[in-house]
């Protein structure tokens, strides 16, 4: 049930239960339905070329950057060949491969906006006492000693969940919460949400995006 609710919410299932056609292209592509999703979506942020690159990272063992920038140059050969192989899969289906200017600051935006579209239910909100809560789950977690963030982001994204004496996230990157509104509010809906701090400020997001919305409305 869970791999089905997962497949709801990304889109590739419709009421009845079948694929949609956003369901048919993920399911061609040789990676988890998060990733596939992100894949498929990167063109509308105009980042493909640079997701076609994590998703092939990704689905290889984790680099950690190479050991330690030693370089593994079986991992990135390995990597080297999903990439040609997403590649065909995307021409086949039409997708554009784009990418944005690299001194634009919409650069990393782009980017990080469409690995939020796929990774949209593994989202973590920092709180006040300096843990990290999954999002609905409500599971402590800690980032993982290997990530390479210099700060503590407010909410994050995350690829994998390590289980050993202490709850990890591992292979994340920082998102603001105005995203998660924007892209997900059918996922982040507040009528099903557990009373969290993550909530509070969801709710306070939500509250302004729609006072954007209305002072659009008047200025019209």
């Amino acid at each position: 049930m869970r791999a089905l609710e997962v497949l709801n919410y990304l889109g590739a299932l419709d009421d009845e239960g079948n694929l949609t056609k956003l369901g048919e292209i993920m399911s061609e592509f040789p990676l988890d339905p998060q990733m596939s999703k992100m894949l498929v979506v990167s063109q509308e942020f105009n980042c493909s070329n640079e997701i076609l690159s994590i998703s092939a990272m990704l689905s290889d063992e984790d680099p950690s950057w190479c050991y330690e920038n030693f370089v593994n140059q079986r991992a990135l050969k390995a990597a080297d060949n999903v990439r040609q192989q997403l590649v065909q899969i995307m021409a086949r289906f039409n997708l554009k491969q784009c990418g944005t200017d690299f001194n634009s600051r919409d650069y990393y935006i782009n980017i990080r906006k469409a690995m939020l579209a796929g990774y949209f239910m593994q989202v973590a909100h920092l709180e006040r006492t300096g843990h990290y809560l999954t999002v609905k789950d409500n599971q402590v977690v800690h980032l993982h000693p290997s990530n390479c963030l210099d700060h503590k982001p407010e909410w994050v994204i995350y690829n994998e969940f390590v289980l050993t004496s202490r709850n990890f996230i591992r292979t994340v990157t920082d998102v603001l919460g105005e995203w998660l509104v924007d892209i997900a509010p059918h996922y982040f809906d507040l009528a099903n949400f557990p009373p969290c701090e993550a909530r509070r400020v969801l709710e306070k997001l939500y509250k302004k995006r729609e006072k954007e919305r209305e002072e659009s409305k008047n200025r019209k």
